[in-house]
């Protein structure tokens, strides 16, 4: 049987990372001879419900709580959907995964090794698309989107989020895993493009 390929997009909110999950996705299905399986965290199962309601405002839970939440919702989805496509042969691609919440849940007090080692158990993707833009153009394209904002989505806490992400990339390397760089700041589709070259010389 073929192996699957595991891809893990992150950026800061309104850098594109769903918009280019989602193309990817696309191109797999239609270019590749190959099947995706998309999906996104925090996922829509019952931990990953959960995280959505405290995101929105709806429920509170304190930074390191939710950052376990994270943590049980990623093995959650590993259990349920990325091992079973990946054992199918398919493209996993997931919109958010562990370097998030490095990022994310750091940039909110939550100490670092300590997140590491509660997500120490979720499998690292083959390739990880860093997708960098900078804050201030990133709650542009927020704005620009009319929706609401989450508890991230302010201009202090993801320039933290940026600083966090930095030094989550680098540990990451350090580690022997791939993150690509990509600059997001480009046209959508110049971005899509750079993405498949890399899908393409992995499968």
């Amino acid at each position: 049987m073929t192996d699957g390929l595991f891809v893990a997009f992150e950026g800061l909110d309104g850098a594109g990372t769903t918009t280019q999950a989602e193309r990817t996705a696309e191109y797999v299905d239609a270019e590749t001879g190959r099947t995706s399986a998309l999906s996104a965290e925090p996922t829509d199962g019952p931990v990953g419900t959960q995280i959505r309601r405290c995101l929105e405002g709806e429920i509170d839970f304190d930074a390191e709580t939710l950052a376990l939440l994270f943590a049980a919702d990623r093995l959650d989805h590993i259990d349920r959907d990325i091992e079973p496509s990946l054992a199918a042969g398919d493209v996993v691609l997931v919109d958010r995964y562990s370097l998030s919440s490095f990022a994310y849940q750091h940039a909110d007090g939550v100490d670092g090794d300590w997140l590491r080692s509660i997500n120490d158990r979720a499998r690292s993707p083959d390739v990880t698309f860093y997708l960098d833009v900078p804050p201030a153009v990133c709650i542009e394209r927020l704005a620009d989107d009319g929706g609401g904002t989450d508890r991230f989505e302010h201009a202090e806490t993801l320039e933290r989020v940026e600083a966090a992400y930095e030094r989550a990339i680098a540990a990451e390397r350090d580690a022997g895993n791939d993150v690509r760089v990509i600059d997001g700041t480009r046209s959508v589709s110049a971005v899509s493009d750079d993405i498949a070259a890399v899908v393409d010389e992995l499968l």
